[in-house]
């Protein structure tokens, strides 16, 4: 059952970078949304969905940006395991800096709730930090200090953050420090160049992209000794010769010219996750809808 976490957690490292660079760079737009559609294949089936929505204002003296991740579990892995879930982040946006004002999680598995909520000011300080369980508070009676330092962001806008060096550069390398709650770990990610995506069942782009691996490296706070969720797939697909990966393009028919994740890949022992942008829309309309391809 626990696999419909992790897949989860694939969704919350990566759809969120989907929608930045889309429209990051355009001057034109200071007032932009943006909704993006995957499906993640595990095995062969389409095991979750997932829609990803950015609204961004740099019209304002201080600009501000929202990202929204929506997904649930598809067809025949919703009958075995029920789970829904969302990330939420909104926050203070000055060129290429972000830094997030409020962080949500909220992860229904069968008739389990948890959520999490987080709270920033402007400086990068956590404010406060909240935790449910089926309504029950299981907030930690005290944060460490070690575990917060200045700064401290979350997976939602460490991912968009390397988007943005990807715009500004040509490459996403680089990395965050994260607190979830319970502990910190930084998240890195390394460009690895350009590359030629063909077509297949699975991905339903091909062409020019740009790939870029990512880790999650554990730092302070409640780590288990053995390897779980995340971490367990990062350690299979290392002793699989593979890194996850996730490619980056530019989309037919979308005008900015700007990239957006494409394609993810993770080889882990349960088989190999794909997860693929079924369609993009803009503010103006629709962008780019790929063919659908019927699931190996």
């Amino acid at each position: 059952m626990q696999i419909f976490v992790f897949l989860f957690a694939v969704l919350a490292l990566l759809a969120a970078p989907a929608l930045v660079l889309a429209e990051t760079a355009s001057p034109a737009a200071p007032r932009i949304q943006k909704t993006l559609v995957y499906d993640l294949y595990a095995g062969g089936f389409r095991a979750l969905d997932a829609t990803v929505t950015l609204k961004e204002d740099r019209a304002a003296k201080q600009g501000r940006y929202a990202l929204e991740l929506v997904s649930a579990t598809a067809e025949t892995f919703k009958m075995i395991a029920p789970w829904s879930g969302s990330f939420k982040v909104a926050g203070w946006l000055q060129g290429v800096e972000r830094q997030p004002e409020t962080y949500a999680v909220y992860s229904k598995l069968t008739e389990k709730i948890k959520t999490k909520d987080f709270r920033y000011d402007a400086s990068g300080k956590l404010l406060s930090f909240k935790a449910t369980e089926n309504g029950k508070d299981k907030t930690p009676d005290s944060v460490g200090s070690e575990l917060t330092p200045p700064g401290i962001t979350d997976v939602l806008t460490t991912t968009l953050k390397a988007l943005d060096r990807l715009h500004a550069t040509g490459a996403c390398t680089g990395a965050s420090l994260i607190y979830d709650g319970d502990r910190t770990f930084t998240l890195s990610f390394k460009d690895t160049g350009p590359e030629v995506l063909a077509a297949s069942d699975y991905n339903a782009y091909a062409g020019e992209a740009r790939g870029c691996t990512f880790e999650m490296i554990p730092e302070k706070g409640k780590w288990k000794k053995k390897l779980r969720g995340w971490l367990m797939l990062q350690d299979q697909a290392r002793k699989l010769s593979s890194e996850p990966i996730v490619w980056f393009a530019r989309l037919p028919g979308d005008k900015t010219g700007e990239y957006v994740p494409v394609r993810l890949q993770i080889k882990t022992n349960y088989g190999t996750l794909i997860l693929h942008l079924r369609s993009a829309a803009g503010t103006d309309g629709k962008i780019f809808t790929p063919a659908i391809k019927k699931a190996p």
